[in-house]
């Protein structure tokens, strides 16, 4: 299971609460209540009667109640759902809620990205993952394979034959290559350019007209301080300022591990997202470990000194990849057409080949497609 969220990881803005980390359970819910407590002034006061009807304001003040957890006279006094000041206890120890976050501070924070990230269709709470990673998804593939596949044989060319296609490949420094009546090019377009090859015009300008992301992340052993002082387990903390930080990256900022809870140690990705702004301009990897570690300490103070073994890992800089993913910026509306059919005997396959790039879903439901589109050539051909 994947936890991407957790109502006790934290959120944190120079420029509100005197840049205090607050957990997210605080600011949803103060956040819900303030704007519940709004719209139920503004319809006690008649200012909505044009848009519902007597009956439906009831109920809609009825909903607003619980939906912000509003006192009976619809005003927001702070609820348990933001957290509490102090724990329910055992003898004369009480419940005590918080004083609920003023609206304005809210607004200067602008958490609203990190606020907003379960709500994201293809980032929900929970979601299930492989144990042991996702590779484990291309291990599996491996080992029902066998021998069929080749290791450490990188593509040089892709060439149209007569009846089919020739892949040209190196293998312990020897050129060699083979010939089959279809080829299905997975390989991400950042490779595919430096692979000779005799694609049509419209695809060869496809390949060049398409960039992928530069994303990056940044890890660290420490003792699981996030679970065993905190609170936090799995979900992730945002920064709304810093190299590290939301302005700065549309991912993750301190992404807790789902995995091992409890254990005595664990991996905190302390950095997630795509080499640029202030993050780009550092200039070393030192730097950037620099960086990364001063994000952990604002969120978890005194906690900085505690990580260890750091890895850095940049998309572009790993071969064969050379990149995250295929940038927006028109792909859809251009190149990715191209890629939907088929070049001759050459077929194409991958996350860039469906809309839901970035994830392995998307690679695997553009391979059955592409084996389909295969099967249905054969059979026309054999008719």
């Amino acid at each position: 299971m994947e936890v991407n969220v957790s109502r006790s990881a934290l959120l944190m803005s120079d420029s509100a609460f005197a840049g205090r980390p607050i957990e997210q359970r605080e600011a949803i819910n103060d956040s819900r209540g303030h704007v519940a407590e709004l719209l139920a002034k503004a319809i006690r006061k008649g200012a909505l009667d044009e848009e519902i009807t007597a009956e439906d304001r009831e109920r809609m003040l009825a909903f607003l109640r619980s939906f912000g957890d509003l006192r009976a006279d619809y005003v927001y006094a702070g609820s348990s759902r933001a957290g509490l000041r102090q724990l329910p206890g055992a003898g004369d120890i009480e419940e005590q809620t918080r004083e609920p976050l003023p609206m304005y501070a809210l607004l200067d924070a602008s958490f609203w990205r990190g606020l907003a990230q379960e709500e994201t269709f293809d980032q929900q709470a929970t979601m299930l993952q492989p144990v042991g990673g996702m590779d484990r998804i291309a291990y599996a593939f491996a080992r029902r394979l066998g021998k069929i596949i080749k290791f450490g044989c990188p593509v040089k060319e892709i060439r149209k034959t007569a009846n089919g296609v020739r892949v040209v490949y190196a293998e312990r420094g020897a050129t060699r290559s083979l010939e089959a009546s279809y080829c299905i090019c997975t390989l991400p377009l950042s490779a595919l350019k430096s692979v000779k090859h005799d694609f049509s015009p419209a695809i060869a300008a496809a390949i060049n007209q398409t960039s992928y992301a530069a994303a990056f992340k940044i890890a660290w052993e420490s003792r699981r301080f996030w679970e065993q002082d905190d609170n936090i387990y799995g979900g992730i903390s945002w920064l709304a300022r810093g190299p590290i930080s939301l302005e700065n990256s549309t991912l993750a900022n301190l992404w807790y591990p789902s995995g091992g809870l409890l254990l005595e140690k664990g991996v905190l990705v302390a950095g997630y997202g795509t080499e640029a702004g202030a993050f780009a301009a550092l200039p070393t990897a030192e730097a950037k470990f620099a960086a990364s570690r001063s994000a952990v300490e604002k969120l978890h103070p005194g906690r900085g000194r505690e990580l260890t073994k750091p890895v850095y890992v940049s998309w572009q800089k790993i071969p064969f990849s050379l990149g995250s993913w295929v940038r927006g910026d028109g792909y859809f509306e251009g190149p990715y057409k191209e890629f939907l059919k088929p070049d001759g005997r050459i077929y194409f396959a991958g996350d860039f080949c469906s809309h839901l790039t970035v994830w392995q879903e998307g690679a695997a439901l553009s391979a059955q497609r592409t084996a389909r589109m295969i099967v249905e050539h054969v059979r026309a051909n054999l008719a």
